[in-house]
């Protein structure tokens, strides 16, 4: 009788137990997520600013500005130098510039 009380207490303390420690590893598992998500959504804000840094640094006006100050190039008032090229498979647009001078321009510099 006193080997199947003793059998009955190591089963529900075991039980009880195994209960808190999953509900334990459970919460730390939460916890890790809000952490990552938290995380993520930072690197999304940070990705964000760095693309419109990205946009502003690679702007016509800053490439015309850069290219008329150190190489003393200028710029024709017409857009007949800019091609848009589309690709129908993936659906996606390119932009394809000419922004220093055209050829002939560019030679007789």
């Amino acid at each position: 009788m006193l080997k199947k009380i003793l059998l009955v207490s190591v089963l529900i303390s075991g039980f009880i137990f195994l209960h808190y420690y999953n509900k334990h590893t459970i919460l730390r598992y939460a916890r890790m997520c809000e952490k990552i998500e938290v995380q993520q959504m930072a690197q999304k804000d940070i990705n964000t600013y760095l693309k419109g840094e990205n946009n502003t640094l690679s702007c016509r006006a800053r490439i015309q500005k850069i290219a008329h100050d150190r190489l003393n190039m200028f710029y024709p008032s017409t857009t007949e130098n800019i091609h848009t090229i589309t690709t129908d498979a993936e659906e996606n647009n390119f932009c394809l510039i000419d922004y220093i001078v055209p050829k002939a321009q560019a030679l007789t510099k």
